[in-house]
């Protein structure tokens, strides 16, 4: 199962920051002052999010198929990617 997750960055103008919010995983967010910033802490949010559901053995959805200026497909970090589902 491929475990690449869409993330919403929009850039927020009042806390000049961009936001990071995954519509498939409830309570993963994270943000960063610049896009490149943002995306690297999305792959680290979402490595230890997937981890904490691993390790609980709790279920995993298939991430949802979103397209749009505001998506971008986020990766874990690989020692994540080849965990069992």
């Amino acid at each position: 199962m491929n475990i690449n997750h869409p993330a919403v960055i929009k850039y927020v103008e009042d806390d000049m920051s961009f936001l990071v919010e995954f519509p498939d995983l409830h309570g993963c967010l994270t943000e960063g002052t610049t896009l490149e910033e943002a995306k690297d802490n999305a792959k680290e949010a979402l490595t230890g999010y997937l981890e904490s559901i691993f390790e609980r053995n709790l279920p995993l959805t298939k991430p949802s198929q979103l397209a749009g200026q505001d998506i971008y497909y986020i990766e874990p970090e690989p020692e994540v990617s080849v965990s069992s589902i």
